[in-house]
């Protein structure tokens, strides 16, 4: 039992390339160079998705009530947060569920999204910060092709089968329960034994 304890505790097989421990903080940081005439739109164009910056035929689409301004709230999928900061070059969202917080900031050649998270739980560490990279990564592979989807998705070591049970467990919430066998047997009149 010690030894399990050992191996749970272990912070090399939770962090992803991206990421990193600081103190309590688990700080997470995705950099990628793009073009300047793009820069000076991105954060705009994150929440429009005819801009097809946002990886919208993978993920859930961003949304958030009131745009970029303060105070505005939303999230994609179940990840919720509302806006903190919002500038020109830069936008923070603080987590509703979890301590902590992300933002998108433009640099002279670069766009960078990074998160940081007070104290996660295990479940956050090994499933939503997965999640979260290879997210990240699709996203800012769109932005670099130039605002289109990527025609190849990458996907970090070890995401692939997280978003697979992510994305089953969504499709599951969203059957109608008409169309779920129990209820298709309940709408049967089946014929009464006598």
């Amino acid at each position: 039992m010690n030894s399990r304890r050992h191996i749970l505790k272990t912070p090399s097989r939770d962090i992803t390339p991206w990421s990193r421990r600081d103190g309590d903080w688990l700080v997470s940081v995705h950099r990628r160079r793009v073009d300047a005439e793009l820069a000076d739109r991105l954060l705009l164009a994150l929440l429009d998705p005819s801009a097809r910056i946002w990886p919208g035929d993978v993920w859930p689409q961003l949304v958030l009530d009131d745009g970029l301004n303060v105070g505005s709230t939303g999230g994609h999928g179940p990840i919720r947060y509302h806006v903190i900061e919002s500038e020109p070059d830069r936008v923070r969202f603080q987590f509703d569920e979890l301590d902590g917080w992300h933002e998108f900031r433009l640099e002279a050649d670069a766009v960078v999204h990074e998160a940081r998270i007070r104290r996660p739980s295990a479940q956050v560490r090994l499933f939503v910060i997965q999640l979260h990279d290879a997210l990240l990564e699709h996203l800012l592979d769109d932005v670099a092709h130039g605002g289109g989807h990527y025609p190849a998705r990458r996907w970090p070591q070890g995401t692939r089968w997280r978003y697979v049970v992510a994305s089953a467990g969504r499709r599951r919430k969203r059957v109608p329960a008409a169309r779920t066998i129990g209820a298709a047997a309940a709408r049967r009149s089946w014929p009464v034994a006598r």
